[in-house]
């Protein structure tokens, strides 16, 4: 990380910045790599947050490397704490506007499809809003309640029984580091909130876990595809019939959250569908599988395939969680790998919204692969071709390079599960077992 932030002030050489990213989170790589292999390595919880601490502080020093969504952070947190209105108008609106003072000109100037309002949720809002009363248009502010937010995640980890030593792992993650922290992406307030709903769910509370589900699904649309898998309550028989009182409540207390959310912004704002919809019907960035659906799906049909695959894989997945004896979570990482896997766009800190259900649920194989996630910088799509980056000939490769990454990781699990690379990460699952019976 010290690496990555010494070298983030390249704001003038792309290919560079690239360089250095891919760099410092294969140092990362090799970090885990070792504690994975070290099976003497026992920290307890207050060294882990001592590390986890001390990295997040030296990441949010560091300028971020390819990106440039922070810029709309910024502004929507100052539309939404002066105005409470992030979804009125687009940034291009205020172009015109000589009032405004010199730094929220820059930031302006500086944000990413001006032509169209925010595509962020109710959630981020405010969070973004929150960093505006801090510190306003300064990213450190909204870098400092990330770091808030992780903390609050490896609380909430080791309070669900994943040992201290696979928590340290979490604490070191590259993508953890570079996305969450340096570059401020905001996803992990879908994995906190997602947290809190599995421990609800597990704990058979449906309050918790409908409130959590809103708070996610108010952050990420993505959350969405959790929802059939919380909202049947199952034990450890197999046939265990699904519970119409839980449905509903859960469904109940999360239709309340969301309309919560958003009352305050809607009366003045609109909402962000607009957006999301230009966003699901336009954008392609680093695809994985959705490459091949849009290469065999009937022309101009591509994105309708790639949604019915989608909900034939969760399905699939659905079943095959219903017909296990131990149901000791729902497969909600799994749920969104799915959604990753078809999606036409596939940036790399989408990976975040999964990372750390992949410790409590003791899938080491994805947790392992959520650090080539970076690779998707590859693409190009944030280099010019005038930098140099032949981009439309080097996507292919990074999609194929991430797709072997992934099948490689999963294999080796499968055949080392009971190894000391993994073993930690097995032992949640059974330890979770144990508290729920």
């Amino acid at each position: 990380m010290l690496y990555l932030g010494g070298n983030s002030d390249l704001g003038t050489n792309p290919q560079r910045e690239l360089v250095f990213t891919l760099l410092s989170s294969a140092l990362g790589l090799g970090a885990l790599v070792i504690l994975a292999l070290r099976k003497d390595i026992a920290p307890t919880l207050g060294q882990v947050l001592l590390l986890a601490v001390v990295l997040r502080v030296i990441a949010a020093m560091a300028w971020p490397l390819l990106e440039d969504d922070y810029f709309r952070y910024l502004w929507d947190g100052r539309q939404t704490a002066l105005f409470l209105s992030p979804w009125q108008h687009p940034p291009e609106f205020f172009f015109s506007q000589a009032q405004l003072a010199q730094q929220w000109q820059w930031i302006l100037n500086n944000i990413n499809y001006p032509e169209l309002p925010s595509i962020y949720g109710p959630v981020l809002q405010y969070v973004f809003a929150l960093a505006y009363y801090i510190a306003p248009g300064n990213l450190t502010a909204l870098q400092g309640l990330l770091v808030l937010t992780d903390v609050c995640i490896l609380l909430s980890l080791y309070a669900m029984r994943v040992s201290c030593r696979w928590l340290t792992a979490y604490a070191i993650h590259p993508l953890l580091l570079k996305e969450a922290i340096a570059s401020a992406h905001p996803d992990l307030m879908v994995a906190l909130a997602l947290i809190w709903c599995l421990y609800g769910w597990q704990q058979r509370r449906p309050l918790l876990t409908g409130v959590a589900l809103g708070i996610a699904l108010g952050a990420k649309i993505s959350a969405l595809v959790v929802l059939p898998f919380v909202l049947v309550q199952v034990q450890a028989l197999r046939n265990y019939p699904v519970h119409f009182g839980w449905f509903m409540k859960v469904l109940l207390y999360c239709g309340i959250t969301l309309a919560l959310l958003y009352a305050p912004l809607l009366q003045l704002s609109g909402s962000e569908w607009y957006s999301l919809q230009t966003f699901a019907r336009e954008w392609r960035f680093n695809p994985l599988l959705f490459r091949l659906i849009e290469a065999v799906a009937p022309a101009g049909y591509a994105r309708e395939t790639s949604a019915l695959v989608l909900l034939v894989g969760l399905a699939v997945l659905w079943i095959r969680w219903r017909s296990r004896v131990n149901n000791h979570y729902p497969p909600v990482d799994l749920a969104l790998l799915c959604l990753l896997l078809v999606s036409p766009v596939v940036n790399s800190w989408y990976w975040l919204w999964l990372l750390p259900i992949t410790v409590l649920m003791g899938r080491a194989w994805l947790f392992y692969f959520c650090a080539f996630a970076v690779l998707s910088y590859g693409h190009g799509g944030n280099i010019s071709p005038a930098d140099g980056l032949l981009q439309f000939h080097v996507s292919p490769w990074i999609a194929l390079a991430q797709g072997g990454t992934l099948l490689l990781c999963f294999l080796l699990q499968q055949r080392y599960h009971k190894k000391a690379v993994f073993s930690d990460l097995q032992c949640n699952k059974t330890q979770s077992a144990q508290s729920i019976s």
